[in-house]
């Protein structure tokens, strides 16, 4: 089990309507569960820093949801331990 302090979206773009979540999981017989989500709206052009729950999980799931226009980046994404 680790415990992640947070996780940095490298998100670029105009006009985005995007839901960034991030899972966890604890066991395989746990579901998973939000960690921490952010609704991103507008125009973004820097990283974007989501703190994680100081909390020791076993799995992290990481998801995008919503609308966003051609020429949009979703760079890596950055998992501080």
């Amino acid at each position: 089990c680790i415990t992640p302090k947070w996780v940095t979206w490298n998100v670029t773009g105009r006009d985005l309507d995007l839901k960034l979540c991030i899972y966890g999981e604890r066991g395989t017989s746990c579901h998973g569960f939000v960690v921490n989500s952010l609704h991103v709206k507008g125009n973004v052009g820097a990283p974007v820093k989501v703190p994680v729950a100081a909390q020791p999980l076993r799995a992290l799931r990481l998801a995008v949801s919503g609308t966003a226009p051609s020429g949009t980046l979703l760079g890596p994404v950055v998992i501080a331990i």
